[in-house]
């Protein structure tokens, strides 16, 4: 998806001026002249073919807006289309106003991550404005300009929402996740990389409430401890993928019980997590029966030794294992046989 360099909204007035008229706004937020007349309605091609040589009267064409909207447009066409182009298209004709804002209005997902540096409250709110289909959000790396007063109001109106990535998102705070717990209690995916706001009050309400959780990235949020750890594991037992890398404060207490009651776990990541030793590690080798793949580099206290376990029942690494002195001692006694001229497969 390109840039969104060149996003431009009708409606400067907020997302319910359908009429074509009001101010234009850039992505970044600064002001163009507005449409005034009737310019911002002229369509988008002649709905007339020109008369041909034999003085046939016009016949109606096809356009874009005469194809069934829900079930071919919405369906088959704007997904494929990036969100700047969503933008572009709406500002063209006032009935292609009205289909953006339809389709804006019921699309299950919204996903802005790749050009969330270039969107502003207002595209947001544009956006997200009367939709209550919401099934993925996601608004990574959205840091300078997602509030929580953007962010609520979409929440509180989308319980059937399953996946939710604020990874990078630096603005918001735990009332994000007090609102999601509330209002979204059938979320599987949550993403809060480098989040460094979340609390262990705010993963606390997440464990009592959100049951289905399936995956959690908690990477780099330095503020989870044990306790809120050990509510969140043992309140959602489908937990598939946990990633809580470079999370200092975690130690064998907390991974003990994750050990114990994440029996789908297949993915953990604990990369940086010093304070971990064997006597957890020994525990997710003997519950983690669906465990196929283990990050764990600067890890210092977990050892070889108790990693061989896990590596005898498949589990994939990010921590080679020692090389083998096997393969140096068959070869040292493959050219001694041959040098000596010994045949060890005789038997005397």
């Amino acid at each position: 998806m390109d840039t969104m360099d060149h996003v431009q909204e009708i409606d400067g007035n907020g997302c319910h001026d359908d009429t074509g008229h009001g101010d234009t706004y850039h992505v970044d937020g600064s002001h163009v002249a507005g449409c005034h007349g009737d310019t911002c309605h002229e369509p988008l091609e002649d709905m007339y073919h020109a008369p041909g040589e034999s003085g046939d009267m016009m016949e109606p064409s096809v356009t874009l807006f005469d194809v069934p909207w829900d079930d071919v447009i919405f369906q088959y066409i704007l997904p494929l289309l990036p969100v700047q182009t969503l933008f572009q298209l709406r500002r063209v004709s006032t009935i292609s106003l009205l289909m953006i804002k339809d389709y804006f209005s019921q699309t299950k997902e919204i996903n802005i991550a790749r050009i969330a540096g270039k969107v502003t409250p207002k595209a947001f709110q544009i956006l997200t404005c009367d939709n209550e289909s919401l099934i993925r959000l996601n608004l990574r790396n959205s840091k300078d300009w997602l509030t929580d007063e953007l962010l609520i109001p979409v929440l509180k109106c989308n319980p059937k929402l399953q996946l939710l990535d604020l990874t990078n998102c630096t603005s918001v705070t735990n009332a994000v996740l007090q609102t999601t717990a509330s209002f979204c209690t059938g979320i599987q995916k949550l993403l809060l990389r480098d989040c460094v706001w979340l609390s262990p009050e705010g993963v606390t309400v997440l464990g009592l409430y959100c049951k289905n959780l399936d995956t959690i990235d908690f990477s780099g949020c330095w503020n989870v401890n044990d306790e809120s750890l050990t509510v969140l594991v043992s309140g959602c037992p489908k937990l598939r993928v946990i990633q809580l890398a470079k999370i200092y404060g975690l130690t064998d207490n907390s991974m003990m019980v994750l050990a114990k009651c994440s029996r789908q776990l297949y993915h953990l990541n604990i990369q940086g997590c010093w304070r971990i030793t064997d006597d957890s590690i020994r525990f997710l080798a003997e519950y983690g029966k669906k465990l196929k793949m283990l990050q764990i580099r600067e890890c210092h206290q977990v050892t070889e030794m108790t990693l061989s376990k896990l590596r005898e029942n498949g589990v994939k690494m990010d921590k080679l294992s020692p090389p083998s002195r096997q393969p140096r001692i068959n070869q040292l006694l493959w050219h001694m046989r041959h040098k000596l001229h010994v045949n060890y497969d005789m038997v005397f």
